[in-house]
């Protein structure tokens, strides 16, 4: 694989920000060795022009923000060689390929368009989100909704909007951090000075200030909330491998919603146990840290004075040529050798015993091409899931993982999505980490007598809205049913039945959960919360 250059253009930006979300890639190819180009499995042949005897760029137009692969064909080469590069909303792509197959990258920031300003949410659209935020009574939970709006960047508000939501969150510090991530999506900007009415701190006031003068509209300066952040950490932590921790990681940081502060991102990286990986993790961490003065902390987590001197390079030349740091896929050679080993051995069980370990040896990465081949060598639906969720963290091209779904029927399909969803990086997800644990039967008998055995309506119900509220604290559908019932109104029920949904392990059994409500008015309450939930902050 070739080594990836990405410089970072930065270059100031109006705050009418355009609502695209594709990029258009131009691909310069120099020398003419490189015969042939090749971008998520279109290809594109090179051609020259004799005129100017030079290649004629390669325009590809409309690709979707993410992950996308690039092949290089050449003449002199057996074997072609590959890799991936990542397009993000709000940015074009430049590559640049040498004669001697050497790749660069440089992006360059979307222009604002000034003859179509971006329009704030309607009335309607508007309310509905406010008052589904108003309708949480966790705090932290309503501190994250209202966090997630400002960071959807379909979303744009007027200021008098953004100020409604704002002030549902009480807190001074929390408000103090929406102020700033709202100045993104604020359509008025000129009326934002009507901001500072929600902060009480003239410190709070005076940052925003020097926040808002000195604001690109390209970059953030908001750190995710503690919150989110745990989620993040916790399932990063309970990542079986190193490959997986790894992945998720690096997954993490990749995500341009997500920024973190130094002192958080430490605390990801050293979850890697080796230094190789520690420094990979920081090196990728860098685009998404919010206080780069204090990077060189990141150094106490190497060992070697090699990889702090390396480490403090890649940081101190960042912004004028970003080396982007590709895992490599298998050579084909060696991949057919791999490959042929594995068919020739006898029995199901031998084969899923070499797979099982091909796709847990920590330096082995695949395409996705490569892993179905080899999936495909065993028949049993059941292990082709099992070994299809062993490969993922062995991908080199996860945006084309959906590939191996074909394999699969609807039910595994399902499973199989859910899982890749899980081990992506972001903790909003539309399913729980589902390697959560409900409590043990001992421990719950334990705690429903103690809340049977607590006098009066109100002391119950404080006690549950307590339990609920724990987030080491998971059940099952009946064991938090039970719970619910030592309460009798109808309206407390529904409360608590609300509450618990964050800590429920079988969320797809929760339809049992209506069977403790009278009203099909409450039924349908929780029919629509639960059809509207996010995980995210739990």
């Amino acid at each position: 694989m070739k080594t990836i250059f990405l410089f970072l253009a930065g270059c100031t930006v109006t705050l009418s920000v355009l609502a695209q979300s594709v990029s258009t890639v131009t691909i310069n190819v120099r020398g003419n060795n490189n015969q042939a180009i090749v971008v998520d499995n279109t290809e594109y042949v090179v051609s020259n022009n004799y005129t100017t005897n030079t290649n004629t760029p390669i325009v590809v137009s409309n690709l979707q923000a993410g992950q996308h692969t690039l092949q290089i064909k050449r003449a002199n080469e057996v074997n072609s060689s590959s890799t991936t590069f990542t397009t993000r909303t709000g940015y074009d792509l430049q590559i640049t390929i040498a004669g001697n197959g050497s790749v660069q990258l440089k992006e360059t920031k979307w222009r604002a368009n000034t003859g179509q300003d971006v329009q704030a949410m309607s009335t309607i659209d508007f309310t509905n989100l406010q008052n589904s935020i108003r309708n949480q009574w966790r705090s932290a939970r309503r501190m994250t909704m209202v966090s997630d709006a400002f960071a959807n960047t379909n979303y744009y508000f007027t200021t008098a909007q953004a100020k409604q939501l704002i002030q549902l969150v009480s807190s001074e510090n929390n408000r103090f951090t929406l102020t700033k991530a709202s100045y993104r999506s604020i359509t008025d900007p000129t009326n934002f000075t009507q901001m500072y009415d929600v902060l009480n701190s003239q410190s709070h006031r005076e940052e925003l200030a020097a926040y808002v003068s000195t604001y690109n509209a390209g970059s953030s300066s908001t750190a995710m909330t503690a919150g989110r952040f745990n989620t993040i950490y916790r399932t990063a932590q309970r990542q079986s491998s190193t490959n997986s921790k790894v992945s998720y990681i690096y997954n993490t940081f990749t995500n341009t919603n997500n920024y973190f502060t130094v002192a958080q991102a430490r605390q990801l990286v050293q979850l890697a146990p080796d230094e190789a990986n520690r420094l990979y993790l920081a090196k990728i961490s860098y685009r998404s840290i919010i206080d780069r003065n204090n990077f060189s902390q990141m150094n106490t987590l190497l060992n070697s004075q090699a990889s702090r001197n390396e480490l403090n390079i890649f940081a101190s030349t960042y912004d004028n040529s970003n080396p982007v740091y590709t895992r490599v896929p298998m050579k084909e050679a060696d991949f057919n050798i791999l490959y042929r080993d594995i068919e020739n051995r006898y029995g199901l069980g031998a084969k899923m015993s070499a797979l099982s370990n091909a796709f847990a040896t920590e330096n082995y990465y695949f395409t996705t091409g490569q892993a179905k081949q080899l999936i495909q060598l065993v028949s049993a639906e059941s292990n082709r899931l099992e070994l299809a969720k062993a490969v993922y963290d062995n991908i080199i091209d996860q945006a084309n993982f959906s590939q191996l779904y074909d394999m699969f029927s609807y039910s595994s399909k399902n499973e199989l999505e859910i899982y890749v969803r899980d081990h992506q990086g972001n903790p909003v997800s539309t399913s729980p980490v589902y390697t959560r644990t409900p409590m043990s039967n001992s421990s719950f008998t334990s705690l429903y007598n103690e809340v049977r055995n607590t006098y009066g309506i109100g002391a119950k119900m404080s006690r549950l809205t307590e339990i609920f509220a724990n987030e080491t604290y998971y059940f099952t559908v009946a064991q938090a049913k039970q719970l619910i019932q030592l309460v009798s109104s109808e309206s407390n029920r529904l409360e608590l039945a609300k509450s618990a949904y964050g800590n429920i392990t079988d969320p797809g059994n929760f339809n049992l959960m209506y069977d403790v409500l009278t009203s099909q008015s409450s039924k349908n309450e929780l029919s629509s919360y639960v059809n509207t939930y996010s995980y995210s902050g739990q």
